[in-house]
């Protein structure tokens, strides 16, 4: 059935059943409406009315939500999980997504919803610690950091120019110096915030910043265990480096010899 078909049959009154949602699909579903009401506390008014106006034929429903109306797309456009995008100031995961979720599955469907898992999308994750909309700033930010994985793939060595564009207003020209040092990680990163750890530690070895507002989902979603003790040891091999190097310059040094003053 072709998406303006089954947009028009839909603004006819037929009946979900016309979606032909896959139980997979309805199970993500379930569990994206679990993760917006439970882990960021949405609460939609009562009678947000629903418009469903198509289905692609990629995974994607479009439908107009609420007074005055919002136009809320759902797919799976990540790891096979439910993300959705609005034309409201929130512009993602929001109450008009919500209400268009549970509208495609059965009240009793939700109250049953599967856990979801730790990762909706970047963008929800951390949505989920700040307790609030992402800043358009904040979205273009985390954009760049998927990008970037999507660019270096999942490969365990990068360099600080592959990650620059992550650092708070960092100088135009920093040097070859700057830009060739390596960003490691001791596995390959799963997803964008691990990749953003190991940009950020090696950012500031350069001395460039992060955002502010990564600081508390870093607190939220830590970086592996392996990955903080590979670093810690190697913390520790530099500044043993250091004091080794201070010690020698100190036998260098010569004691002053004492000068006598002439009578």
């Amino acid at each position: 059935m072709s998406a303006d078909l089954l947009s028009h049959r839909e603004r006819a009154g037929m009946p979900m059943s016309e979606f032909k949602l896959k139980p997979s699909e309805r199970d993500d579903l379930v569990a994206y409406a679990k993760f917006l009401r439970e882990t960021l506390g949405l609460q939609p008014e009562l009678g947000m009315r629903v418009q469903l106006e198509a289905r692609t034929r990629g995974r994607e429903i479009r439908a107009l939500v609420g007074r005055p109306a919002q136009t809320v797309t759902l797919g799976w456009w990540e790891d096979d999980m439910v993300d959705g995008v609005c034309t409201c100031a929130a512009e993602s995961d929001c109450v008009h997504c919500l209400v268009l979720a549970e509208h495609l599955v059965p009240v009793q469907e939700a109250s049953k919803g599967k856990v979801i898992p730790a990762a909706s999308s970047t963008t929800a994750r951390i949505r989920s610690v700040l307790k609030r909309p992402l800043s358009k700033e904040e979205r273009a930010y985390v954009d760049q950091m998927e990008a970037i994985l999507r660019t270096v793939g999942f490969y365990t060595r990068m360099t600080v120019h592959q990650v620059y564009p992550l650092a708070v207003d960092p100088p135009k020209s920093p040097g070859y110096e700057v830009l060739a040092k390596p960003v490691e990680s001791p596995t390959p990163p799963k997803d964008a915030i691990e990749l953003w750890h190991a940009a950020r530690r090696a950012l500031a070895a350069v001395r460039l910043r992060t955002p502010a507002f990564m600081e508390e989902v870093a607190t939220a979603f830590p970086p592996p265990p392996v990955w903080v003790e590979a670093w810690r040891q190697e913390d520790v091999k530099v500044w043993m480096e250091r004091l080794r190097r201070d010690a020698n310059s100190l036998s260098l040094l010569q004691p002053w010899s004492k000068v006598t003053e002439p009578p």
